[in-house]
């Protein structure tokens, strides 16, 4: 049923959607990279992330495009206010492999947040 949504929606969602989801996995590959490089154990389960994350998680209860995306939108500007207080917290500690990797990240959740916001704007024009 999605499927059929995501067709009659105009903009290809699924495929921006799918974009966004690698993007946050490889977030997750830097992350986890990084902690294990400053001596951390990474958390591996995806169960635990949404346990033990600051940004919180919403799983989507209604197929409608518009809400998803709605729903999206949210996510990546929390993720964006965790990412820009992680930075504040970073410049204290001054750990600039760190900082560049977290502004990197950020970057590419203003990206998403915009991509989002425009692929919104298209589908109420439709």
């Amino acid at each position: 049923m999605q499927g059929n949504i995501f067709k009659r929606s105009g903009p290809n969602v699924q495929a921006e959607l799918s974009e966004h989801a690698a993007d946050e996995f490889k977030h997750a590959e830097m992350l986890a990279k990084r902690i294990i490089e400053l001596g951390g154990t990474p958390i591996l389960n995806p169960g635990e992330w949404v346990k033990k994350s600051t940004c919180g998680y919403d799983e989507p209860k209604d197929p409608n495009v518009l809400k998803l995306i709605e729903q999206n939108i949210k996510g990546e500007q929390w993720a964006i206010k965790v990412y820009n207080d992680m930075l504040k917290k970073i410049m204290v500690t001054k750990d600039p492999i760190t900082f560049h990797l977290i502004r990197k990240i950020l970057e590419d959740e203003i990206e998403h947040e915009q991509d989002l916001e425009d692929l919104q704007r298209d589908i109420k024009l439709i």
